[in-house]
């Protein structure tokens, strides 16, 4: 996992809505070089049309093999694609170790009470009250069973050093210089992580 893939690189951050996926993915992406990408679940379900394609396990898992051909496809021309999504699927996480070059498995463990709190589109609020689609699609995920990588809340401290993590794990040249520490924290930027 240390050694660059000829071929490109995918580093897929995945997490339940709220955990801070597209903040982290956005740290990252200046830190990785003019051949990164950053493939957004929210932005990818806009792209691709997908809002038809309704939130229920079965849709929402086939639209995360299309996340993760469109990442092969971009790591298969040379490129490091971040995607930042839900996604939480063991047969996907399957199919991403045997056909992704260069694959990072990146879990936010961020405990169900903070992302409640976070709540950046207020998601979880108006689940509660019904005003939203079906945030149950948390009891119909699957937790990474062998993430090469699991930053949890609180462990690592502000996103400058969760980012720093992951650049380990990638062994990326100029470490000590990116990403700058700062205040900010493991929090989302926007979104919900897509699919």
């Amino acid at each position: 996992m240390t050694a660059r893939h000829p071929s490109g690189r995918v580093i897929w951050i995945t997490g339940f809505s709220g955990a801070g996926k597209t903040t982290l993915a956005r740290v990252l992406m200046p830190c990785l070089g003019e051949r990164a990408v950053l493939l957004d679940g929210d932005e990818l379900r806009e792209v691709l049309d997908a809002a038809r394609c309704g939130f229920d396990r079965e849709s929402r898992q086939r639209l995360a093999f299309t996340y993760a051909r469109m990442a092969r496809m971009l790591a298969l021309q040379g490129f490091t694609v971040v995607v930042a999504t839900i996604s939480l699927f063991h047969d996907l996480h399957a199919w991403n170790r045997e056909h992704l070059p260069g694959y990072l498995e990146v879990w936010l463990d961020v405990p169900e009470e903070e992302r409640r709190r976070r709540d950046p589109k207020g998601l979880y609020a108006a689940a509660a009250n019904g005003q939203v689609r079906d945030m149950a699609c948390e009891r119909m995920v699957e937790v990474p069973r062998e993430p090469h990588l699991t930053l949890r809340f609180g462990e690592h401290g502000d996103v400058g050093a969760s980012a720093r993590a992951v650049l380990e794990m990638l062994d990326v040249p100029g470490l000590a210089e990116s990403p700058e520490k700062g205040e900010a924290s493991l929090a989302p930027a926007s979104g919900t992580g897509g699919a």
